[in-house]
């Protein structure tokens, strides 16, 4: 006997206070983000790391996202969102309290494993309020209500690297203290910048008992008996769900790439700190860009946004191979402007086929976010070991990808649409 599930939801209840603080979730997990890169630069400074040690800190950050995403939607499947999203929180916020003894021990490999609790925290928080905003409405408007919501993640990654900037960067001077020195002023150091991690650890359990406290629109589930059982093989003959997860995995590493460039490297020989400017202003790019398309989500096709977004930086990346300057690393941070919808809209592209066993589907495009590992590393290698310039060329193929997937929803669309006239 099949057990698969349907799912209603009681549209009488507000949904007012749901939105707020599922909102506030994208802006908190763009805080965890933001210092996930800070705590790449504190690593590599006070453990004199190289960038492939550095590059541990994402690995652990974007396996946390693929070992959690999949049992994040069995457990919702099981229970609910908001189950999910509660447990989620918990698991961030023992994450970020963790920094605390992390920083006394100094030990790189607990650095590690904080990273992997609060982004297993992340995955789920990720699957489950990804879902549920899509829930909370007619499907015709799934693509605003997520593009809009998803605006504030990285309003949240700007805060923290805002707030945190004068932290990021180790004084000189202290560089050449002796070994017992400066593991006594690393340990200082360490102790120093655990502010924020504390601040968000706390209001992440708060946010997670207001959660717990709020009345959310029901999300009945009931157990429907059929013939076969649902299989995870069975989910992924989905073709648009199997094209999603791969679109997701190349936008991730398109991404990563590109604002790992502007964090760890320079332009032209800018410091750190002007090259940290230069993700401030990426992000800040992301973040209109979001907006914008949101509002335009509610004319225009998301897979149309996606096509066009593909298409503007597979020629900003070509703009940057091409010219070794100022032109070319405007070009690279235009690319930001045009990625805001990609993640929104890969995902609503994904799960939009699923009446039932959404969740699942959920849980495994969030699991393509583990090319947010492998290739931005592929471009870190090339960088290093072949040229900059043409490392670039990398982002290019992956948004290239990304260009072929929106036209085949957009064929796929247009194809559905001539079926139902037919049969009209």
């Amino acid at each position: 006997m099949e057990n698969h599930l349907q799912t209603t939801i009681d549209t009488k209840q507000s949904k007012l206070i749901p939105q707020i603080l599922l909102t506030g979730l994208f802006l908190l997990w763009g805080c965890a983000s933001g210092l996930n890169y800070l705590l790449m630069s504190q690593c590599q400074q006070v453990f004199r790391l190289s960038s492939f040690q550095t590059s541990f800190v994402q690995t652990f950050f974007y396996f946390g996202y693929f070992s959690m995403a999949l049992p994040a939607g069995l457990l919702m499947q099981r229970y609910s969102f908001k189950a999910g999203i509660i447990l989620g929180l918990l698991l961030s916020g023992v994450g970020a309290f963790l920094f605390y003894p992390a920083a006394d021990i100094q030990e790189y490999g607990f650095f590690l494993v904080v990273v992997f609790i609060i982004s297993s925290g992340l995955a789920f928080l990720e699957t489950a309020a990804n879902l549920y905003i899509i829930a909370l409405g007619n499907a015709e408007n799934a693509s605003f209500r997520l593009l809009f919501t998803q605006s504030f993640n990285p309003i949240g990654f700007i805060s923290i690297l805002i707030i945190t900037n004068e932290l990021s960067i180790m004084p000189s001077q202290h560089f050449n203290l002796s070994a017992i020195q400066m593991d006594d002023f690393s340990r200082l150091y360490l102790q120093d910048i655990l502010l924020p991690y504390i601040i968000v650890g706390i209001v992440v359990v708060i946010w997670a008992l207001l959660m717990f406290l709020a009345k959310f629109p029901d999300v009945k589930e009931e157990l429907v008996k059929t013939k076969n059982p649902v299989k995870l093989k069975a989910i992924l003959r989905n073709h648009p769900l199997r094209y999603s997860i791969i679109a997701q995995f190349f936008y991730m590493g398109a991404q990563v790439g590109i604002w790992n460039y502007f964090a760890q490297h320079s332009s032209n020989n800018v410091d750190l700190l002007s090259s940290k400017a230069y993700l401030i202003n990426a992000l800040l790019l992301f973040t209109i860009g979001r907006f914008i398309s949101s509002v335009l989500s509610r004319y225009i096709m998301i897979e149309k946004i996606l096509f066009s977004s593909a298409l503007m930086n597979v020629i900003l990346c070509g703009i940057a191979i091409s010219f070794d300057n100022q032109i070319g690393l405007n070009a690279l941070m235009a690319t930001s402007f045009f990625m805001a919808a990609m993640f929104p809209g890969i995902f609503v592209l994904g799960v939009r086929d699923f009446k039932e066993n959404s969740k699942l589907a959920g849980g495994l495009i969030v699991m393509g976010m583990i090319g947010g590992v492998f290739l931005a590393v592929l471009m870190n290698q090339f960088s290093e070991n072949y040229s900059l310039k043409y490392s670039f060329g990398l982002p290019m193929f992956y948004f290239t990808v990304i260009l072929i997937y929106a036209w085949y929803f957009i064929k796929k669309n247009n194809a559905d649409l001539q079926e139902a006239s037919v049969k009209a």
